[in-house]
């Protein structure tokens, strides 16, 4: 049986942080509306560069758990994952009917 690199399976930190921080959100060590620790804090607790921290801020963000903004910081605002649409499709042909009907439109200033 051939050697398996322990780093090739390892889960980048980024997610680590991400998953971590979320969970404190949902116990709510961090309730809705509360403000996240700075960047450098986090840095410190999580012993990772601000890059690292970045990245899981981001995927807060883009999970709508928390706000961003510079110079406010990171806002709590919503102990759970927005939920996400999602189209079920069975066939192919379910497919090419969905790209022939749906369409996009983009209002100004959204």
């Amino acid at each position: 049986m051939a050697d398996i690199d322990p780093e090739a399976k390892r889960t980048p930190r980024y997610i680590e942080v991400a998953s971590d921080l979320r969970q404190r959100v949902e116990r709510g060590e961090f309730p809705v509306g509360a403000a996240l620790p700075t960047e450098t804090e986090l840095c410190g607790d999580y012993g990772v560069s601000r890059y690292t921290i970045r990245e899981a801020l981001r995927r807060l963000q883009d999970a709508q758990i928390v706000t961003r903004r510079q110079g406010s910081g990171t806002i709590v605002i919503s102990q759970e994952r927005a939920a996400l649409f999602q189209q079920e499709l069975g066939t192919l042909e379910d497919l090419a009917q969905y790209s022939s009907d749906v369409r996009f439109e983009l209002e100004p200033g959204q």
